[in-house]
Formats: structure tokens, C-alpha cells, sequence
């Protein structure tokens, strides 16, 4: 219940609109209507500030048209929790960030064993070598990202099943 100078702040359009989306049993009484989305590529800050400016919880992700996914503010904590800084530590050096990442992606059954190689230079991360599904490729990326001390990832790995291809046709 709100206080009657709010809801005389408010008008009664915006508290009857209140009570039907609240109370509606259709999905057109309940739904937003004027939906806030971001393409695949946009960044997380991107992201964080539609939510903030536009006061939502949830951003649908579209592209061409068509939403292939959403985002909500549950699937932003951990990746802000990973983001902050860690209180007196010191960024990690190349053969420790490698080793992470290699012990990472051994701990993985999607990681493909000894089939892919880490290279590490100034905090930029190379991985090389064979997949042999296109979602280990997103996984590889993604297990190197989360390592403390890596700034950028260059994908250099290789489709396996298109090398085994090839070597069938020859």
C-alpha cells in the first residue's frame, strides 16, 4: 500500500497500470512493453549500464531480431565479484599465469588432455593446439580470462575435424 500523497504524486494512469501488471492473468497485462535489449557482442559494462540507467533486471540479448539469450543481474555477480580487485596482491608473472591456465584446462573434461598449449607473453595469452568441438574453443577463452593477471586472449587453436578432413580427401 502506498502512501496517498505518492499516489497523488503518481497519478492514477501509473497506479492503474501498477495494479493491472500486478494483477493481470494474460501475458500482454503483465509483460514490458518497451523492452531494453543489447546485441551478442556488447560488453558487460554495456550491459550494467542499461540496467542501472534504465532501472531493469533483465536485458535480452538479440541479434538480427531474434533473442538468442538474456542477461540478468544474477549473471553479473560472479563475473563483478571476479573483477574487483584483490586487496595486496601482486599481478602473477607469465610462467605462473601459464601454469594456471594449463592446470585449469587439465582439470576440465572438455579440456582436451595435452591437446592444447598455453603460451603466455607480458599477461597476453596464446592458446595453441587442437579441439576438436567448436564449444571447447568458447570454454578454452573463457577458463583463461577468469586467471588472475591475464589481460588479453588470442585464440590460435585449430578444428581438429577439419584437419582429419582434409587428410581423408588428400
Amino acid at each position: 500500500m502506498r502512501p496517498r500523497w505518492l499516489e497523488f504524486d503518481l497519478g492514477p494512469g501509473t497506479i492503474a497500470d501498477d495494479y493491472a501488471r500486478s494483477n493481470g492473468r494474460i501475458i500482454h497485462e503483465v509483460m514490458t512493453t518497451a523492452v531494453i535489449s543489447a546485441a551478442p557482442g556488447a560488453s558487460i559494462a554495456h550491459i550494467v549500464n542499461l540496467m542501472m540507467q534504465h532501472r531493469i533486471n533483465n536485458v535480452p540479448i538479440v541479434d538480427r531480431e531474434r533473442v538468442v539469450g538474456i542477461i540478468t543481474r544474477t549473471d553479473l555477480l560472479p563475473v563483478l565479484i571476479r573483477a574487483m580487485p584483490k586487496e595486496a596482491t601482486t599481478p602473477p608473472d607469465d610462467d605462473l599465469i601459464r601454469k594456471a591456465i594449463l592446470a585449469g584446462l587439465q582439470g576440465q573434461s572438455w579440456g582436451g588432455g595435452d591437446l592444447i598449449d598455453v603460451r603466455v607473453s607480458d599477461g597476453v595469452v596464446e592458446l595453441t593446439g587442437a579441439i576438436v568441438d567448436e564449444r571447447q574453443r568458447k570454454a578454452a577463452i573463457v577458463a583463461a580470462e577468469n586467471v588472475a593477471g591475464v589481460g588479453q586472449v588470442k585464440d590460435s587453436l585449430f578444428l581438429a575435424t577439419d584437419t582429419l578432413s582434409v587428410m581423408m580427401v588428400s
